[in-house]
């Protein structure tokens, strides 16, 4: 069996190669779909002006099992790819649990307020961070966990920005994953500012941890969390400033029921999942030669 996973570039010739890989030893071919192409041009068009394939339709045609990361996902890639002949399913990805269960709750929080974000794709909108800023912030600490790509000057803008309010920031860069649920365990509020995810990871780690999220309402955040979320009204930065001053004002009204989370965090609902999949996969037997 050869699994198929894309990367951000997409190159033709990873698909290539899992082609001939398949045809060659009549394997079993599970593609995994995240973002489709016209998913992200529907959604970011601005960003993806057109609809562009890098080979994944070609794969698709030789795919058994498409598999996705959200009910969402899977119906934009039964949309997209149009001339597989796979069995679309989806598996929301776990998180890891262990690893946050083993940092210790912290005694009290502090007023700390997480910012999970990236500089690219734009859609993830850490460039509109100090749209977010008001009065409400003072006193206030902004963590922006992020992977290296913040230059030295725009952290001193930022800083300068939460200063005018009465707030500090500071970046956690390239942290590890118990340093990350650290300090998602030390603050008081997540802030994910994108407008456009597959799935999205990091609200599901904050509620996890017992820390609500202020997100915009996208439908895959709707559709893993419900109303688990505090949600603004998407790409709108003035609704998700005051949605945020109010929040700060009312935290002690703001709680997270950890033990009636809509979302999906554990290994074991996965791997339940993937052995439903690997039973199907085993009854179709070996693939005839092409």
């Amino acid at each position: 069996m050869l699994v198929c996973v894309p990367d951000l570039v997409g190159h033709w010739s990873m698909y290539a190669k899992a082609i001939e890989y398949v045809r060659k030893h009549t394997a079993r071919f599970v593609l995994l779909s995240f973002e489709t192409p016209n998913w992200k041009h529907a959604e970011v068009p601005t960003e993806f002006p057109v609809s562009e394939d890098y080979g994944s339709v070609e794969a698709s045609r030789l795919a058994d099992v498409i598999l996705a990361n959200s009910r969402l996902s899977r119906d934009m890639a039964q949309a997209y790819f149009t001339d597989s002949p796979a069995w679309f399913t989806y598996l929301y990805p776990p998180i890891h649990t262990a690893t946050a269960d083993a940092v210790p709750e912290p005694p009290q929080r502090e007023k700390r307020i997480l910012l999970i974000s990236r500089f690219a794709p734009r859609y993830k909108n850490a460039h509109r961070f100090v749209e977010l800023l008001s009065a409400a912030c003072r006193g206030y600490e902004f963590v922006f966990i992020e992977n290296g790509q913040m230059h030295g000057n725009t952290a001193e803008t930022y800083r300068a920005a939460c200063a005018r309010v009465g707030a500090r920031f500071r970046t956690a860069r390239a942290v590890t994953e118990r340093e990350k649920f650290a300090l998602l365990k030390s603050g008081v509020l997540t802030v994910y500012p994108s407008t456009f995810e597959g799935y999205g990871l990091p609200p599901v780690e904050s509620l996890y941890c017992g820390v609500p999220c202020l997100a915009f309402d996208l439908p895959v955040l709707r559709e893993v969390h419900g109303d688990d979320l505090i949600y603004a009204p998407k790409g709108d930065f003035a609704a998700m400033r005051a949605l945020l001053g109010h929040t700060l004002e009312t935290l002690p009204e703001v709680a997270v029921d950890r033990t009636a989370l809509r979302c999906h965090p554990f290994m074991a609902s996965f791997t339940e999942g993937l052995g439903a999949i690997m039973e199907r996969l085993a009854a179709m037997g070996k693939r005839r030669p092409a």
